[in-house]
């Protein structure tokens, strides 16, 4: 298939979904002006907005292994035309794959499930897919980044909390059924989080899912950023600063055999994108102080180490025309 041929259907589906205004909101994944900055920034909202009552948090991984025609349907029912439903049969049907093993390839097998790997299309069809995932539940609230879904559910009460993530997290699993999907229940994971006083009301609190109790967690790693029950960044910020150091010692050992250009590389390639990512949300949050100064010490190590001057580090920062890390998180505001 070719992959102007792709690009072209996908722009056209893409254009029909967005007339259409068909994508769940909250799904990030996949789609242009989305990112998991915004992910992270929608759930830390609805989080702090519910710090008083409590919420759950669940990561449900999935097996993408749907039937081809279950997707055709679902194009179907976005109103396209018969001549375009038979190009996607035509598209997703009569595939087969290989395997190359120490040299012997296998013989071709023919795929009936999923869409191609690594084509254009097979993330926008995917999304289209699983779009419907939102509307099963009623009582919560869901954030998808691709397959990563996130259930988020604020009670009152311990009571109000269990009815309503049983009743949710059984219409959940119920709708990946239906669709041909799995959900790893020993992957899927738990987390209450909110105010000290609140988290000992709910200290023994547990779910099961079809007599398998879900994993209940104090700290999660979600695309990238990691958050515990007390809703804190410094376990994020903790894991950074450890990541740093590696990235410090590495450049320290190897700097001498690099030119000027090659150690600003370094610094843009490997340790910035770190200090980036997300910091719009972590960043400078009341009683980090002492942690966004451990990381500008950082800062300045690479930039004196990259400039070999007798200068102090904020006169280093100007030479090398870098913002200090307060200045960056400003600007991405």
């Amino acid at each position: 298939m070719s992959k102007v041929v792709e690009r072209v259907v996908h722009s056209q589906l893409n254009a029909h979904l967005h007339q259409l205004d068909f994508l769940y909101q909250h799904q990030y994944g996949f789609r242009r002006g989305h990112s998991t900055e915004e992910a992270i920034t929608q759930l830390n909202n609805w989080v702090l907005e519910s710090m008083d009552k409590g919420l759950l948090f669940i990561d449900i991984s999935k097996a993408f292994d749907s039937l081809t025609k279950v997707l055709l349907r679902k194009l179907e029912n976005l109103g396209l035309s018969e001549r375009s439903l038979r190009w996607f049969r035509s598209y997703l049907a009569d595939r087969q794959q290989s395997v190359l093993i120490n040299g012997e390839l296998s013989e071709p097998h023919t795929i009936t499930l999923g869409v191609p790997q690594g084509s254009i299309l097979g993330p926008l069809l995917f999304n289209v897919y699983i779009n419907s995932l939102p509307n099963a539940v009623k009582k919560t609230r869901m954030i998808l980044y691709a397959d990563d879904a996130v259930l988020f559910c604020d009670a009152s009460t311990r009571q109000e909390l269990q009815i309503a993530l049983e009743c949710e997290f059984t219409k959940v699993r119920n709708w990946y059924t239906d669709n041909r999907l799995t959900i790893n229940v020993k992957k899927t994971k738990l987390m209450l989080a909110g105010s000290k006083r609140m988290l000992s009301l709910f200290e023994d609190f547990a779910l099961q899912s079809n007599g398998t109790q879900i994993d209940r967690v104090q700290s999660f790693k979600y695309l990238g950023v990691t958050k515990d029950a007390k809703w804190s960044w410094k376990p994020h910020i903790s894991n950074l600063l450890k990541k740093l150091g590696h990235r410090l010692s590495l450049f320290n050992r190897i700097f001498h055999m690099l030119d000027n250009r090659t150690r600003i590389t370094f610094y843009n390639g490997l340790v910035l994108p770190h200090l980036d990512y997300a910091d719009t949300v972590w960043g400078d949050q009341p009683g980090l102080k002492s942690e966004m100064e451990k990381l500008q010490s950082f800062q300045n190590k690479f930039a004196k180490k990259i400039k070999l001057g007798k200068m102090s580090s904020s006169e280093t920062l100007k030479c090398l025309n870098w913002l200090p890390l307060a200045g960056r998180r400003f600007s991405h505001r």
